[in-house]
């Protein structure tokens, strides 16, 4: 390119930058502009080092000008985190196992919308629970404590008719980025692999759409089951536990509970216990009637456990417990 291209090209830059540069810089960088080297036939290595030389710093003083002077851009210069793990940070047990393993899909797909992007990082799915870990970029220091996202899912463009969502209590990296992670329990697709649509219309206070869709697979993982079948009776309530199961995002128990009076309401307090003293934090729970209004079906999900104990001990009230030995 040839020296008045050069003087040409970074004056109409200038001209059609926003917003308006300061004077005194737009001054500097005439007056480098003006230094540049006349033609010459002879030095045709000078004649190039000089230019590309005066280019740079010309171009130099143009970018510390724009970001002088605009905010906007200032900010956009401003690094942002890269994350490629959310369930290490967040230290998930049985996710970090799935990662290990390497079962964990690297999903890496961004939207934006009203000054905030969203990224889907990674995601793992073992057929029960679909475990998805985000990180949302703000471009302002958020002053809510509401961050999670309002969405909904659809498995090979369909929507499911019951969802249920567990998530975790996430965390800032710095200001400006937060990680967390959901799990979603629902009925899947027969197949093996599925499209996975995830719409997300409201985050905090703010509405919005920002929208995911990518295919998942069925992972084969370890789970293991086991159906004890043991019975505690109190008085006329009786309860039995029917089946434990244990994969890489949860404990699951299934029991029946005959008569089971005040335990119907309280069926939220029952707590579970490992087999060193630890409390597993509840996911999820329910509770349903069969043909028999004084039969009643209770199923809870737990978090998982790095490591399938001895023996799990569930409490249903004081007095009231049972220990599963695990073989």
């Amino acid at each position: 390119m040839e020296n008045n291209s050069v003087d040409s090209e970074l004056r109409k830059i200038l001209r059609e930058s926003e917003p308006e540069i300061p004077t005194t810089i737009q001054k500097r960088i005439d007056q480098t502009l003006t230094k540049l080297p006349t033609a010459k036939k002879k030095n045709k290595f000078l004649k190039r080092f000089l230019i590309t030389s005066s280019v740079t710093v010309a171009s130099f003083a143009l970018l510390i000008a724009i970001s002088i002077s605009s905010p906007s851009i200032t900010n956009a210069l401003k690094q942002v985190p890269v994350i490629e793990y959310v369930f290490q940070l967040l230290e998930n047990k049985g996710l970090n196992k799935a990662n290990e393993m390497g079962l964990i899909s690297n999903i890496d797909q961004n939207a934006t919308d009203e000054n905030i992007t969203v990224s889907i990082i990674e995601v793992f799915n073992d057929g029960i629970n679909i475990s998805v870990g985000y990180a949302i970029h703000f471009s302002d220091k958020l002053n809510s404590s509401n961050i999670f996202p309002d969405f909904k899912i659809k498995l090979d463009g369909k929507s499911p008719s019951s969802v249920s969502v567990d998530t975790s209590s996430g965390q800032w990296i710095n200001d400006l980025t937060y990680i967390n992670m959901f799990t979603i329990n629902t009925d899947q697709p027969s197949s093996e692999q599925f499209q996975f649509d995830l719409i997300i219309e409201q985050i905090g206070e703010t509405k919005g759409n920002w929208s995911f869709s990518f295919p998942l697979t069925k992972e084969k993982s370890e789970t293991t089951t086991i159906l004890p079948m043991l019975t505690i009776t109190e008085g006329e309530t009786t309860i039995i536990i029917e089946e434990v199961n244990f994969t890489l995002t949860s404990t699951k128990i299934r029991a029946q509970m005959l008569k089971p009076g005040v335990l119907y309401d309280t069926y939220d307090d029952f707590e579970v216990i490992d087999d060193q003293g630890e409390s597993l934090r509840r996911h999820n729970s329910g509770v349903s009637f069969g043909n028999d209004e004084n039969i009643v079906q209770w199923e809870a999900e737990y978090e998982a456990v790095q490591e399938v104990p001895a023996f799990l001990t569930v409490w249903f009230r004081e007095g009231l417990e049972i220990t599963i030995p695990i073989e």
